[in-house]
């Protein structure tokens, strides 16, 4: 992901790297997907659009998270890294952890499309860490993301 104030003109630059090199993926803010997928459509070797959900600590309600990744997915992302809520977490609702994880993996996958979760590692003790894993086992998304010890 790159950071808050990039360009359009980084982006293009981000894309045709991704191309050249035959990346995976390239992320980009929500802001860039539409143009970073009309970028990438015309390669022969297609990355594919990665976009973030809830950046950065995930606090914006389930309501909004799952609108931002049906207007992702319909603007040409592949790929959803959805942060998962910090303040949830951090407070041990579980069940309101489950819904979310639950609705954003089923509300991806339907569409075919890849969700990776993204747990702020560096903010959560052990048995926080341990006990969001054991529920996304459950809900099985594609990847489960850590943030870089702090």
């Amino acid at each position: 992901m790159v950071g808050q104030d990039i360009t359009r003109t980084a982006i293009c630059q981000y894309c045709s790297e991704a191309q050249q090199y035959q990346f995976a993926s390239v992320c980009v803010p929500p802001y860039f997907v539409s143009e970073a997928a009309k970028l990438l459509e015309t390669s022969s070797h297609q990355p594919a659009v990665c976009t973030v959900v809830g950046f950065p600590m995930g606090y914006s309600s389930l309501v909004s998270k799952l609108e931002e990744v049906k207007r992702a997915i319909g603007e040409g992302a592949s790929e959803i890294d959805a942060v998962l809520n910090l303040c949830a977490i951090r407070n041990g609702d579980w069940t309101y952890l489950c819904n979310e994880m639950d609705a954003l993996v089923l509300n991806t996958h339907i569409k075919g499309k890849v969700i990776k979760l993204i747990l702020e590692t560096a903010l959560l003790t052990e048995i926080e860490i341990a006990q969001v894993a054991k529920i996304a086992l459950e809900f099985q998304p594609d990847f489960l993301k850590t943030s870089p010890v702090g």
